[in-house]
């Protein structure tokens, strides 16, 4: 009985303990998330269901490709916290 108690014991510590190494966020790869488009950077990440000449809507959602996107290049940079870039290159042919 005093063997099983001990054992338990030392389980319950080593749960805790592993809990306790856990430092970070929640998921791996979070950055790939960020929007690509400076409209929808400035709207929080909504994607508006617009229908204009705007190819980088498309990126959210292919539906919004149309024929005033046609043979279109976009180009984006963006400066992100911690000396973090990205950058996105699109071209549109309807």
């Amino acid at each position: 009985m005093k063997q099983l108690l001990v054992a338990s014991i030392f389980l319950v510590s080593m749960v805790s303990q592993l809990e306790a190494q856990v430092v970070g966020g929640t998921a791996v790869y979070e950055f790939l998330t960020l929007p690509a488009s400076p409209r929808l950077s400035a709207l929080g990440g909504s994607m508006p269901s617009v229908r204009d000449g705007d190819q980088m809507l498309s990126i959210s959602n292919r539906a919004l490709l149309n024929p005033l996107a046609h043979q279109q290049i976009d180009l984006n940079h963006s400066f992100h916290l911690l000396d973090g870039q990205f950058g996105y290159a699109g071209y549109a042919r309807h």
